[in-house]
């Protein structure tokens, strides 16, 4: 059975998706010249779905008579994500035969023809029949699964992107050159090959190649995609990708970044854990805030290594980071729990001097009407100073985690450390 959503609500959806489309497709074009062609029928999709040509040029960068040119251009073959730009077309449209969709589309209707069978047989798309007899037509509908298929992409398509997942595979060093040829000609200086022996121990050439990737999921289908085509571009038979590493892309904040470096400076073991997390977070980019929540989440751990079972108050000032110093700087402790004051300990000396809004434990006051005050002056941090502050926060967290994981536990730390919750 058809969608039981109203039909403005379907229109909606496609719509939205549709410019989603617009948007993922420019994108691939200046990554890559292969996307040129996506883009074109993105663009005919969209006008079909009633998307104005104004707004496809705002989304697409594109004059209106760009935008012009390109509806009247057809392809003589597929092209590459039509199954989602089919079934956004349908649900903007409403409805249409396939020989009015591939039309609309400019794409050849066997291609068109063979993407509507693949998303009836999943039920993102039906099919249905009209008229009688020799004047019987069939047409293409939504299928009750199309608006979830939609509403997912848009979800998945609509995180913050921009920032890159670095994905290396290991390749044959008798095919390495001519991998990274292929590489270049479609990444550009988004790729390079590492011989043996550079920056860590390999046991064998990797071919590093950056991917503007949502998540880890979207990464590796995008690395699956892209080593294949690598090869089919140099003649190489095809083989199972053998990936090396995976890097996420660098947070929005310099503060979490350094968390994040004090947590496995402090812990290596965390490696996984925390680049499994990164890419999930819900990041603010308020660096004092984030060193603040490091700096809170550093003391607890200490704390909590001590069986301490109270959580240390919000340290956002320099006199807050005093009062706990004075604790912490003065505990006698064996040789484990020292590793986990120490950078503790010189995070709460900085922030007591640079947090602000005046150095912790400094009192001004005045003298008698002859005398000069003594007054405190106002101290505002550095980004040095938050980064530096975070980074000893995260070494504190890590090596707490090292010594008894449920004194740090990094599931709730880190999320709370990028945003608060």
């Amino acid at each position: 059975m058809a969608s039981g959503l109203p039909r403005d609500e379907q229109r909606a959806i496609g719509r939205q998706h549709l410019q989603v489309q617009l948007e993922q497709a420019r994108r691939d074009e200046e990554r890559a010249r292969v996307a040129a062609e996506r883009l074109r029928v993105a663009i005919r999709a969209a006008r079909s779905g009633g998307i104005p040509v104004v707004r496809i040029a705002e989304l697409t960068g594109m004059t209106r008579p760009g935008v012009y040119d390109v509806l009247n251009r057809t392809s003589s073959h597929g092209v590459e994500g039509l199954d989602d730009l089919v079934v956004a077309t349908i649900a903007a449209m409403g409805g249409a035969s396939v020989t009015v969709l591939a039309e609309r589309l400019g794409v050849p209707e066997v291609a068109v023809a063979e993407s509507v069978r693949r998303l009836a047989s999943d039920d993102s798309l039906l099919l249905a029949a009209a008229g009688y007899g020799e004047d019987l037509q069939q047409f293409v509908l939504l299928g009750p699964l199309g608006l979830e298929r939609l509403t997912a992409q848009i979800a998945r398509e609509s995180r913050p992107r921009g920032r890159d997942w670095a994905v290396y595979f290991e390749i044959d060093s008798l095919e390495a050159a001519g991998l990274e040829r292929a590489a270049r000609a479609r990444f550009g200086e988004r790729t390079a090959v590492l011989p043996v022996g550079t920056l860590r121990a390999q046991t064998a050439p990797e071919l590093a190649v950056a991917l503007p990737a949502s998540d880890l999921v979207d990464a590796m289908n995008q690395a699956a995609a892209a080593w294949q085509r690598l090869r089919d571009d140099v003649d190489l038979p095809a083989t199972a990708m053998r990936v090396a590493a995976v890097i996420p892309p660098a947070t929005r904040s310099g503060a979490l970044d350094a968390f994040v470096a004090g947590l496995l400076e402090g812990d290596p073991e965390l490696y996984e854990s925390v680049h499994r997390l990164l890419p999930d977070l819900a990041e603010s980019d308020e660096d004092r805030e984030i060193a603040i929540r490091a700096l809170t989440e550093g003391a607890t751990a200490l704390r909590r290594s001590l069986d301490h079972p109270e959580q240390a108050p919000v340290l956002d000032s320099g006199d807050a980071a005093f009062a706990e110093w004075t604790t912490a700087a003065h505990l006698r402790l064996d040789p484990d729990r020292e590793r986990i004051q120490e950078p503790l300990v010189a995070a709460l000396d900085l922030a007591t001097e640079r947090l602000g809004p005046f150095p912790g434990g400094r009192l001004g006051h005045f003298k008698p009407p002859d005398g000069v005050p003594k007054t405190v002056p106002d101290v505002e941090p550095s980004d040095e100073d938050l980064h530096a502050i975070a980074l000893l926060a995260g070494t504190t967290v890590g090596r707490a985690h090292a010594r008894r994981p449920q004194d740090a536990d990094i599931e709730r730390i880190l999320p709370h450390v990028a945003s608060g919750r």
